[in-house]
């Protein structure tokens, strides 16, 4: 009994001196039209290995109706593709992000093109927390969305050092890393009037440049220094009691 009781005291002091860090997950794709696995079925297995097997899904719209012709258009397929597989999707197209993002495996989050990000400055520090958090979250757009709060200034704010560049082009296979965990059994890429992105590390890149990127955000575990004198005296103890044992 007293050797778990010392035991139980030196992990629990243990766990409060070495905390954990959750590590979360920005992918960026720099073309709108990249998700519809319709027109575009070579894009699915890039987009399932972002998903990664998970069902709880929220898909937010910063404010996009997304019940029209540009939404269901370019995503309806993915969404029934993925409802398909036992995913449960939720929309939100508030400017403030009204659904909970709390317990989410991903949040998708896409503009139209060009657009300025409509997010408030509530949404955006939620979007932050989540990532904190260890969330991931597929973040989809093209151009650079320079018109007020633009793509970059969001990227920014949410910690990323992803940028959108300028307008790439060109029909030619993609070169893909398939030794990224987004890249993994992908063979093809299709990427049409998209926009290039720095940062992060490369997925598929054309020769105009990266139009899919990813970087991990691995949050800032929680310091508890004033631990540390606690551990240091438990190990005291510790070696206390063993010495008069002996």
């Amino acid at each position: 009994m007293k050797i778990g009781l010392k035991s139980g005291l030196l992990a629990g002091l243990l766990g409060l001196v070495v905390t954990g860090e959750a590590e979360a997950t920005m992918v960026v794709i720099g073309d709108v039209d990249a998700l519809n696995v319709e027109t575009r079925p070579e894009n699915l297995p890039l987009i399932e290995n972002v998903r990664d097997g998970g069902t709880d899904i929220l898909w937010l719209t910063g404010g996009f109706d997304f019940s029209g012709d540009y939404y269901t258009s370019r995503y309806q397929p993915l969404t029934t593709e993925w409802t398909g597989a036992g995913a449960t999707i939720e929309v939100d197209e508030t400017t403030g992000i009204a659904a909970s993002l709390t317990g989410r495996d991903l949040v998708v989050f896409t503009q139209f093109a060009g657009e300025g990000v409509r997010l408030d400055a509530g949404a955006v520090s939620r979007l932050a927390t989540f990532l904190a958090g260890g969330g991931d979250l597929l973040f989809v757009a093209q151009g650079t969305g320079s018109d007020g709060y633009s793509y970059n200034d969001l990227l920014s704010d949410l910690g990323s050092e992803i940028a959108f560049g300028v307008a790439g082009g060109g029909f030619e296979t993609p070169d893909i890393d398939t030794s990224t965990p987004y890249g993994a059994g992908v063979s093809d890429f299709e990427l049409n009037g998209w926009y290039t992105l720095s940062g992060g590390t490369a997925v598929v890149t054309k020769a105009a440049g990266v139009g899919v990127t990813f970087e991990d955000l691995t949050s800032t575990p929680v310091p508890l220094p004033a631990a540390a004198p606690l551990l240091a005296g438990a190990l005291a103890v510790a070696g206390l009691v063993a010495r008069r044992r002996g």
